[in-house]
């Protein structure tokens, strides 16, 4: 019923794996803000993005410690 062959997994293979190193749009989000704004506000994206996917409470907690850092300096 299923025959695959070899060359069938290898281009399966293939495609996982190039689908999974393919930046997102996260990814682009990110590097978007590093080079318009620093390194800085970089590293804010990403924890921005990181804590989106994971927790929207972690998102609040990341942002308002942001404001606080920003209000500090």
């Amino acid at each position: 019923m299923f025959d695959y062959s070899i060359v069938h997994w290898m281009t399966f293979l293939s495609a996982a794996v190039l689908l999974n190193l393919s930046p997102g749009p996260d990814i682009a989000f990110t590097l978007g803000q590093t080079l318009r704004s620093g390194r800085r506000d970089g590293v804010a994206a990403m924890l921005r993005t990181t804590c989106w996917k994971n927790s929207p409470q972690a998102l609040l907690a990341v942002e308002s410690a942001i404001n606080r850092a920003k209000q500090s300096l």
